[in-house]
């Protein structure tokens, strides 16, 4: 497969698992080449997938290899978890009784598991491999980095 097929294909794999997720927002246009902007772009490289972070001209992260459902699934991954960034903060609300946060500043209904459950479950929409694959990544993120306690009295997903 040419270089502009396989980008198509795996643009159209994206865009088709999107829609499952049923959110509403058109899937992203993947870049083939650096904006230089830490927008990730694909290239192809012996049949396979690279995505590419390159800023100001300087590649600071690739993940080489990929066959057609891992490239997929990083892309899916930072839309799912885009979304739910953008979703937490719009209804994020201080909870009755709110405290001072360990970084002095009041308490305003934060938590990185709201955001993080949501994207698992978004993922979990599309595949339940997609899913189990997000909730292992941030099982991973919460034993090296745990909740602190206003982010468990904060959490409005299960636990």
């Amino acid at each position: 497969m040419n270089e502009p097929d396989a980008i198509k294909k795996l643009q159209q794999r994206i865009e088709r698992l999107w829609g499952i997720a049923g959110i509403g927002t058109p899937a992203i246009r993947l870049q083939t080449s650096p904006i230089g902007d830490a927008t990730p772009h694909v290239e192809i490289h012996q049949e396979k997938f690279d995505i590419v972070i390159e800023e100001r001209g300087i590649e600071i992260h690739r993940r080489a290899g990929l066959n057609i459902e891992d490239a997929a699934y990083r892309y899916l991954f930072q839309m799912a978890q885009n979304h739910a960034l953008k979703t937490e903060l719009r209804e994020r609300n201080p909870r009755p009784g709110a405290t001072i946060t360990c970084s002095g500043s009041a308490d305003d209904g934060y938590s990185r598991w709201n955001w993080m459950a949501l994207t698992i479950s978004t993922l979990n929409k599309i595949s339940p491999e997609f899913g189990a694959r997000a909730g292992k990544y941030y099982s991973e993120i919460l034993n090296h980095s745990p909740l602190k306690e206003y982010e468990h009295h904060n959490a409005k997903w299960p636990l």
